[in-house]
């Protein structure tokens, strides 16, 4: 499942480093030392969208908005009634309302791409764009690893880097964190349930955080 949180529109926009607002309002809506943090994350969280850069900032003609995936019922759930009982702003924009849908995923392989950058770390915790030769492998195996804790194994699941020279490497900064990622095109093969799956929980490192929340090409 995925739904919006969309939020008032600010008359004055936004500062661009806004994730660290943005993590620091979801964990005050699931409630102090939730069990949601520091833990396995079966979840995303997308960055802010709807906003474009004018003279250093992020302004919106629209409201903005937030897209959280999981299929995780109980998360969901308990972020809701968070969000509607916490009295809680991101910058001084605050909720507004929820809208829902979900991953249509097609038969056989899926083409995305990433409405948040993509952040993956090796085992050693560097953080990779896809510029490094490794970053694929590291990437497909981070996918597997989830899987199994959702209780897949698919040998058909594959990744494969989509329009490479139209990718781009984003540096985002979480609080103090400095994040180097991927704003990439991808095709996911595997089966539909699979691939859903890994949609909802997201793709790399920290998507509970912001990162890898991804789109399905129609």
């Amino acid at each position: 499942m995925i739904f919006k949180i969309i939020f008032s529109k600010p008359e004055n926009g936004m500062r661009i480093d806004n994730q660290h607002y943005i993590n620091g309002f979801i964990h005050k809506c699931l409630g102090k030392n939730n069990k949601y943090h520091n833990s396995f994350s079966d979840y995303a969280i997308s960055s802010l969208q709807g906003g474009k850069l004018c003279n250093g900032r992020l302004v919106f003609n629209e409201n903005p908005y937030i897209l959280v995936s999981s299929e995780n019922s109980n998360f969901i759930n308990d972020l809701m009634a968070g969000i509607l009982t916490t009295d809680g702003n991101i910058e001084g924009i605050k909720f507004d309302r929820f809208e829902f849908s979900d991953y249509n995923v097609n038969d056989y392989y899926d083409k995305i791409i990433t409405l948040s950058p993509i952040l993956i770390k090796d085992k050693s915790g560097m953080k990779l764009s896809f510029k490094d030769e490794k970053f694929l492998e590291v990437l497909t195996n981070n996918c597997i690893k989830k899987l199994k804790h959702a209780g897949i194994t698919d040998k058909s699941f594959k990744i494969k880097i989509r329009n490479i020279n139209k990718s781009k490497v984003k540096k985002i900064m979480v609080g103090d964190v400095f994040n180097i990622c991927s704003l990439i095109s991808l095709v996911v093969f595997g089966k539909p349930k699979t691939r859903k799956t890994l949609y909802n929980m997201g793709i790399g490192n920290s998507c509970g955080c912001g990162f890898g929340t991804i789109k399905i090409y129609e």
